[in-house]
């Protein structure tokens, strides 16, 4: 346990000169690369935050050590045992100041157990709340042409084969595309142009091809694991922010000057709905106004 909590400390600190280092480096130089990359990095990075806590084994199933021969005299065996009373008194005071060690990793595990957990609890409680509330007040698309619309996108980036649902919602929400088991792409209960609604399905689309939903989900791991370190939060915004605008940048792929104007007057359209309900567990069609 002393030795998990220091392994956690010393790994937090030292993501966080890196964490730190990379946003600066974002902030003087971002617009010199594509977003695409940025997002590359962040998750290496989240990966390189996740990896130190695989488990290890410490058994094996064969036997290295050789036998050993041990002959004693009753000579040696004099002095061992006037060299183990001797030791005796240095021994209690070591189980004492190792058990007084035991007690404060004890006590300093539970606290890091404790945020950990209510870090995930109100998270889920808050996806939970979420879904409920989209459940209620969602239905299923069965207009033809918005479905067209999907199919379209969907051959567009060889996504045919595969099954996304589309939901219409009637609570004030940006597009965004939920839950990893059943993928749904949830959009306004509002008028949308075909050519406005092409932009969201491939945007959501793209999401869902590159895995982003998952790379979500690592992060809220990453969030809980290190709750107590403010850095990892700065982190959690800035790949969700790359993540959008990486995504943006594949939309616009191959569009003229007219078009990308077109998908900036979608984005801006959706900003211009007004607040919106999200979850964290999800992605959303645009990372926020000043995004």
């Amino acid at each position: 346990m002393e030795k998990f909590l220091s392994q956690l400390f010393e790994i937090s600190l030292a993501m966080s000169f890196i964490i730190l280092a990379f946003i600066a480096f974002n902030y003087f130089f971002a617009k010199k690369y594509a977003a695409k990359w940025r997002y590359v990095i962040w998750i290496i990075i989240l990966i390189g935050l996740l990896i130190p806590f695989r488990p290890t084994f410490d058994f094996s199933l064969t036997n290295n050590n050789p036998p050993l021969e041990r002959i004693e005299t009753a000579q040696e065996a004099s002095v061992l045992e006037s060299e183990t009373s001797a030791d005796n008194t240095v021994a209690v005071q070591s189980d004492a100041e190792r058990n007084s060690v035991l007690d404060i990793s004890m006590i300093l595990f539970v606290i890091w157990l404790t945020g950990a957990l209510l870090f995930l609890a109100y998270t889920l409680w808050s996806h939970i709340k979420f879904s409920r509330l989209v459940k209620r007040w969602s239905s299923p698309v069965r207009d033809a042409a918005i479905l067209t619309v999907l199919e379209q996108e969907k051959e567009r980036l060889n996504l045919l084969h595969k099954k996304v649902a589309v939901y219409t919602c009637k609570m004030e929400i940006s597009p965004m595309f939920i839950h990893l088991l059943r993928p749904t792409i949830l959009i306004p209960n509002k008028t949308i142009s075909e050519d406005e609604l092409a932009f969201i399905f491939r945007h959501e689309l793209v999401h869902f091809k590159r895995k982003d939903l998952w790379v979500r989900y690592a992060m809220l791991m990453i969030n809980a694991i290190y709750w107590f370190n403010p850095v990892i939060y700065f982190m959690a915004k800035a790949l969700q922010n790359d993540c959008e605008e990486s995504c943006d940048e594949k939309v616009v792929r191959g569009l003229d000057r007219s078009g990308r104007i077109e998908y900036g007057e979608t984005i801006i359209g959706v900003i211009g709905r007004g607040k919106t309900l999200n979850t964290k567990l999800s992605t959303n069609f645009y990372g926020g106004k000043k995004q």
